[in-house]
């Protein structure tokens, strides 16, 4: 179903096949369990139409997110 690596899942538009937010939404738990397991999921290929756009995914994966105030603000 979904593309990985060893290490990484990668999930590209072929892969949702519809509007990400709304695959997020519908794969919330596993895409949080990627993340957690995995470290890590790359998002390839996608075209987000604004900033806006992708904070709002941001928010969704992770409500509480950190203010990059400092190098040393984790990413």
């Amino acid at each position: 179903m979904k593309n990985t690596v060893d290490c990484l899942t990668i999930i590209t538009p072929n892969t949702c096949k519809k509007p990400f937010l709304e695959w997020l939404s519908e794969n919330h738990d596993w895409f949080k369990q990627q993340l957690h397991t995995k470290g890590g999921v790359l998002l390839r290929n996608f075209e987000f139409r604004s900033v806006s756009e992708f904070n709002q995914i941001a928010q969704e994966v992770s409500p509480q997110l950190l203010d990059y105030k400092y190098q040393s603000t984790p990413r």
